[in-house]
């Protein structure tokens, strides 16, 4: 009895990490389809600079989940830049807390820190509340 049992949960065992791995590996194969599908549209369509911005963001994101943490930098710095140029500051405030994730993922809590304060100031000159307690708990966090 107690044999049959050992080999159940060893079958359950296996059975669970065949599955995680597999989802982990569909995960990955789906976050590369669509950097592919993103780089694809930015590099053959005409499209504004707030398209762009959102696509480079987008990809930023996807990098970032995929931990290609300098890629992810490069594309929130260049969406960074077009929100600039549009203007958009609650946009720019959000890549801003992107970024300053990015930095606190790879111990850079200094550069992590200037960054939750550019969009804090931004917030608070939007006067938006529910971004500014958001922020400031992040920013409590890197303290911890």
């Amino acid at each position: 009895m107690k044999l049959m049992v050992i080999k159940l949960n060893i079958k359950r065992i296996l059975l669970f990490l065949f599955f995680n791995g597999l989802f982990s590996l569909n995960f990955l194969y789906s976050q590369k389809n669509t950097i592919d599908s993103i780089n694809l549209v930015l590099s053959n369509r005409k499209i504004n600079n707030t398209e762009k911005a959102e696509l480079f963001l987008l990809l930023g994101k996807k990098q970032y989940q995929l931990q290609n943490f300098s890629n992810a930098l490069d594309s929130y710095k260049i969406a960074l830049d077009l929100f600039n140029l549009n203007k958009n500051l609650i946009k720019k405030a959000e890549v801003f807390n992107h970024i300053a994730i990015l930095y606190s993922d790879i111990n850079d809590y200094h550069a992590s820190l200037n960054y939750y304060m550019k969009a804090l100031e931004i917030y608070e000159n939007l006067k938006e509340k529910e971004f500014e307690i958001n922020t400031i708990s992040d920013i409590g966090e890197l303290h911890m």
